[in-house]
């Protein structure tokens, strides 16, 4: 095997908590290397204390000193080349805000505290070397040094040599113990990354869980196999840490990050699995000319084959496959054509294996070759009291020229045939036939909707059999605003489980404008997720009947703007800001506040809500508001929806946020995609976006942690409020005041408004010396 290998284990530390189990992680993972094939000169150790049981032959015990460490890396530098390299550190590490984790080598102090690795910098220095890939684990801690609120003395220490570069072609794949803000306990002695990792390397060829199925990647010809760590450290190392964390009452939850070529592959090879036992097997179709596709799966699971490959002749395709496994063969076949059966299965195979489809021609049916369009009363039946002449007019029943779709009355609505007209003809016709067949259906005052079976497709397989109602407020109870986003969602329940990877997932307005669904027979709960909250209701759905159920309202607090304004709430503007236009809460009545804040509210109640008033019709808005910050959100999405929207305060507010999901998802290349430096504005949030755009230039970004710089939303509540902190819930953009007796007359009011301006005013100075200066800004 060409490879090597840097393994650091310490628990030794001079000025810290001495640790247990990194030596252990240390010789554990040499004896790992040793089995599948690295060569014990090219394995380089570094124990800390070094009077440890004996090692294999062949492997030189060294310091774990900083320099000693880096002493290995040049060596890799000037001497090795290989298909790829192992690092492994475990002992202790911390988060700095500047750069990210560092690893702690065995000479650190409080006064020599550069004797660490700064991880990022090393990760970038590792994939200029000439290994292909880089495995990269940090079993550390991630705790910080100091408090958050301080700014850490510690830096983090690059290379020595800064003149390496990240290679394109290389991959690294950096598994660190935990998120930062994390400890990474010591359970039973050890700590949970190195061995969990290790052992389920050694166990991938066994028994791996259905959503790990292609971390074996499997040769169906030779029978050799490969282990891809990226699902298998995502369905098996991580599930296995947490739930052992979880046990012993701590919160750890591992990191897997890719870099340069592995990040656009999604693929990283760790090893070669262990051999396994095989058995030959066949599989052939006839006549080849009816088959489209065979799969070729096993339980327990590996990456499934899919014929026919690129072979001459492509079948019959012999290979072979694991030995006592369950194999199970699909086939499907070609347009026009069935396979008898679909599907063919060896429970436990000892022996040769073959597997034969036979095809055939599908025979010609009448009922299958049109479109058929039935008319679906409210109770989700088909409307058999519709007549010919219902139709003819809305349709065009009747109408068939030589060559062109013809139009023909069937019970409860009617089929559009071919003809000898051509596809684009004929779904022009049963486009053309529905619509006006809709219209049709408004002008007469019918409640109904249409199904439609295309050809080669059951009618009664379209029959819908669940119909989803509304409640009382109809769209805007459930939705305000954010009636064509998809925020019902429809999930499988099996065996006391959900299936939320198979959701099907509609907007209100969809809905409302067609109630029926169509899914399999089981049971499932129908699901609404806005941003501010869930709710769920169940139902079980059958053939032959129609389910009923209703939406239910979300729990959770809305948005101010979906309960409309109460234009008899009178508000007053006094000294500006730079706030655009908000929504007060004023008991059970809305106002919308005019440009220039903060505002005196007259008679005001005792406790008040805050919020940016937007007609912008996006989840993502709603999610800011509620929440404070962008949660979960899909990146690529929103940042195509940003490309296309024109340049207003709101929008700017949203490409802040989602800088900040960005680095939160630690997606740091899109940052620069998302923010791009702008110079102040009309709102509150332009020192934000230059903030944001300063600090993704030198990694500074950890000092947004909590919630985002939306500083504004602070300077609003002590207007009203002053030190009404904590506020409660704890969000930047949407804040609940209560009002102190001190508070409540006007020029009382009018002067907390200038001084939290005043005080807002300092602060942006103070952050922006700090970006400018050597220290990290403070919040």
């Amino acid at each position: 095997m060409n490879a090597a290998a840097i393994i650091v284990g310490i628990d030794d530390y001079p000025h810290l908590d001495k640790l247990d189990g990194s030596v252990a992680d240390a010789l554990e993972t040499v004896d790992w290397l040793l089995g599948i094939g690295v060569a014990p000169e090219r394995i380089r150790l570094h124990l800390a204390p070094r009077t440890q049981p004996v090692v294999p032959a062949g492997v030189i015990v060294r310091d774990a000193n900083r320099d000693a460490i880096w002493a290995s890396m040049r060596h890799l530098q000037n001497n090795e080349t290989g298909d790829i390299l192992y690092v492994f550190l475990s002992g202790h590490g911390y988060y700095l805000a500047r750069s990210g984790p560092i690893f702690l080598a065995q000479d650190w102090s409080a006064d020599a505290s550069s004797r660490n690795l700064d991880i990022g910098a090393y990760a970038d220095y590792l994939r200029g070397l000439r290994f292909r890939n880089v495995l990269f684990v940090v079993d550390a801690c991630q705790n910080r040094d100091v408090d958050s609120v301080y700014v850490s003395q510690i830096r983090g220490s690059p290379p020595d040599d800064a003149s390496v570069d990240p290679r394109a072609e290389n991959g690294l794949l950096l598994c660190c113990a935990t998120e930062q803000d994390q400890y990474a306990p010591i359970v039973q002695g050890r700590g949970l990354l190195t061995r969990t990792l290790l052992a389920a390397l050694r166990d991938a060829h066994m028994n791996l869980p259905a959503t790990a199925g292609d971390a074996l990647v499997f040769n169906w010809t030779s029978g050799e196999a490969e282990i891809d760590l990226m699902p298998l450290y995502q369905h098996v190392v991580t599930p296995r840490i947490r739930l052992a964390a979880q046990n012993e009452g701590h919160d750890q939850r591992p990191t897997m990050t890719p870099f340069g070529s592995i990040s656009h592959l999604w693929r990283f090879v760790a090893c070669a699995a262990p051999a396994m036992d095989t058995v030959p097997f066949e599989v052939d179709a006839e006549p080849l000319e009816g088959l489209d596709t065979i799969r070729i799966e096993t339980t327990p699971p590996i990456a499934p084959l899919d014929l026919p490959l690129s072979t001459t002749p492509p079948m019959p395709f012999k290979g072979v496959a694991p030995k006592g496994r369950f194999i199970l063969a699909r086939c499907n076949p070609a347009t026009g054509w069935e396979a008898d059966p679909r599907n063919l299965d060896q429970p436990s195979a000892q022996s040769a294996v073959k597997f034969l489809f036979n095809l055939r021609k599908t025979p010609p049916d009448p009922d299958r070759d049109g479109y058929k369009v039935r008319v679906i009363d409210v109770d989700g039946a088909v409307d058999e009291t519709l007549a010919s002449e219902d139709l003819s007019d809305s349709t065009g029943i009747g109408e068939a020229g030589a060559g062109s779709p013809r139009v023909v009355f069937n019970k409860g609505g009617f089929d559009v045939l071919g003809n000898g007209a051509g596809e684009p003809a004929l779904d022009r016709a049963v486009r053309e036939a529905r619509a006006r067949l809709r219209t049709s259906l408004q002008r007469q005052g019918r409640t109904a909707d249409l199904v439609m079976a295309a050809p080669g497709e059951r009618l009664a397989d379209r029959i819908p059999n669940l119909r989803v109602d509304l409640p009382e407020g109809g769209v805007p109870a459930i939705a305000g605003l954010l009636s064509d986003e998809p925020l019902v969602h429809v999930e499988r329940l099996g065996a006391g489980k959900i299936d939320d990877e198979h959701a099907i997932r509609w907007s209100i307005k969809e809905l409302s404008a067609h109630p029926f669904l169509r899914l399999d027979p089981g049971a499932y709960r129908i699901v609404v997720r806005p941003p501010w909250g869930e709710a769920a209701a169940a139902c079980t759905v059958t053939d032959g009947a129609v389910a009923a159920v209703q939406l239910p309202i979300p729990v959770g607090r809305p948005p101010l703007r979906n309960r409309g304004v109460d234009e008899d709430v009178r508000l007053i503007p006094s000294q500006p800001t730079l706030l655009g236009v908000a929504i007060i809460e004023l008991g059970d009545s809305v106002a919308v506040g005019p440009p220039g804040l903060p505002l005196l509210v007259k008679d005001a109640p005792e406790a008040l809500r805050v919020e940016p008033y937007s007609n912008l019709p996006w989840s993502e808005w709603d999610m800011l508001i509620g929440a404070g910050r962008l949660q979960a959100v899909d990146l690529p999405f929103a940042l195509r929806r940003l490309e296309l929207a024109s340049e207003t305060p709101e929008i700017q507010l949203l490409r802040l946020a989602l800088g900040y999901a960005a680095w939160a998802q630690k997606d740091l290349p899109a940052l620069s995609a998302f923010i791009a430096p702008l110079s102040g504005g009309p709102y509150a949030d332009s020192m934000d976006l230059q903030l944001l755009s300063a600090a993704r230039t030198d990694r500074r970004l950890a000092t947004l942690s909590g919630v985002p710089y939306l500083r504004w939303a602070y300077r609003l509540a002590q207007c009203y409020a002053p030190g009404a902190w904590p506020l409660n819930p704890p969000s930047a953009a949407s804040s609940w005041a209560v009002y102190t007796e001190g508070a409540r007359d006007s020029e009382t009011l009018a002067r907390l408004g200038a001084d939290a301006f005043a005080e807002a005013v300092s602060q942006r100075a103070d952050l922006h010396a700090a970006l400018r200066s050597d220290e990290d800004p403070v919040s």
